[in-house]
C-alpha cells in the first residue's frame, strides 16, 4: 500500500476508535466525567448522573 493509502487507514481506525469512546459518554455520564473530564465523583454524584440520563426531569435536595 502507499503511503498515502496506509495513513488514511490508520486515520479511519483512529476515526471510528474515537467515536467508540464518545458512544460510551453517551451511554455512561460517569465514564465520561472519569475519562474525559479526570474527575472523581462520589457514590451520590454518580447517582445523580445517572438520573440525568435516564430521566427527563432530576430534582436533588441540597445540603
Amino acid at each position: 500500500m502507499p503511503s498515502t493509502q496506509l495513513e488514511e487507514k490508520e486515520r479511519i481506525e483512529n476515526l471510528e476508535a474515537m467515536a467508540d469512546v464518545f458512544n460510551a459518554y453517551v451511554v455512561d455520564p460517569v465514564f465520561f466525567v472519569h475519562h474525559a473530564l479526570g474527575h472523581y465523583t462520589w457514590s451520590k454524584q454518580r447517582e445523580i448522573l445517572r438520573a440525568v440520563r435516564d430521566h427527563k426531569f432530576t430534582a436533588v435536595r441540597a445540603c
